[in-house]
């Protein structure tokens, strides 16, 4: 009799982290999951797996409490014709080596699995010996009046030139890395704003405003989230599609987050537990 997963077994992956990965890569880590708990990948495992694991990348379009079971098969057939998985439907599927590689780079990208600490090699006491006495003989080399090289007025027009110089750079920065983050980030804004638009909370919501009266079940599916998810998640999801929604100016679909949040603050509170531990 195979073994059959709990959800509450499952990790809890964050939107934002698995949606930076590829479908194909995600379903090879699915195999190499089941596998781990000891079951047997067969369609329909790795199907609900993937939608489990990660609900945003395999619902499906027009109803995204479903799992899109068409397009886990696509995937699994492509990564089966790049060699990374054999078998087939009847006895399971399985991870070859190149597959094996790849779920532990999705696992690592993932946080699922912490990278090995960098040792820090420490310095012997005659190498800070020699590093004190390289310092005191340029101390001792320069002359006592060095400081004085300069006279005042000319220090003074130089520091706020190279601030100015300093801020500017910082902008082109900023700029060039908000316009590169948003052209990346638009097409996975759209879904979500698509699937808010479809979601039964929105719908009630745009019925009734602030007389909306969502369920509790309502609001976890927008969030693609299950009953089992924590606070933290919850919280987490709901200022990510703020941000999606901020990036196509949706400010009907702001307005809605912003109701949700008041009226399930109580499920947004991080749980006693932590709270207990970060005080102690």
């Amino acid at each position: 009799m195979q073994k059959k997963i709990k959800i509450k077994n499952l990790p809890q992956i964050e939107l934002d982290v698995y949606s930076k990965i590829s479908l194909n890569k995600l379903v090879v880590y699915a195999v190499q999951y089941l596998q781990e708990q000891g079951v047997t990948a067969t369609f329909e495992e790795i199907i609900s797996v993937c939608f489990r694991l990660f609900p945003h990348g395999f619902s499906m379009k027009h109803y995204p409490r479903w799992p899109d079971s068409a397009l886990v098969i696509r995937r699994l057939n492509d990564a089966r014709e790049k060699g990374k998985i054999k078998g087939n439907p009847a006895d399971g599927f399985s991870l070859k080596y190149e597959g094996k590689q790849l779920a532990k780079r999705v696992a690592r990208a993932l946080g699922l699995i912490k990278p090995a600490p960098v040792k820090v090699k420490k310095k012997t006491a005659p190498e800070n010996k020699k590093k004190l006495q390289k310092q005191s003989a340029v101390k001792n080399t320069q002359p006592a009046q060095l400081s004085m090289a300069l006279p005042p007025p000319q220090e003074k027009i130089i520091k706020p030139l190279r601030s100015v110089r300093q801020k500017e750079k910082i902008a082109k920065i900023a700029a060039a890395v908000s316009s590169h983050l948003t052209r990346e980030e638009k097409a996975k804004a759209g879904k979500v704003v698509r699937l808010m638009e479809s979601s039964d909370a929105y719908r009630h919501y745009k019925k009734k405003g602030g007389n909306s009266r969502i369920s509790e079940f309502d609001f976890r599916s927008l969030l693609l989230c299950t009953m089992e998810s924590p606070p933290e998640t919850l919280a987490r999801n709901v200022n990510l599609f703020k941000s999606y929604v901020n990036i196509h100016n949706r400010h009907d679909l702001m307005g809605f987050l912003n109701f949700c949040e008041v009226s399930f603050a109580s499920l947004l509170k991080p749980t006693e537990k932590k709270i207990n531990k970060k005080k102690k």
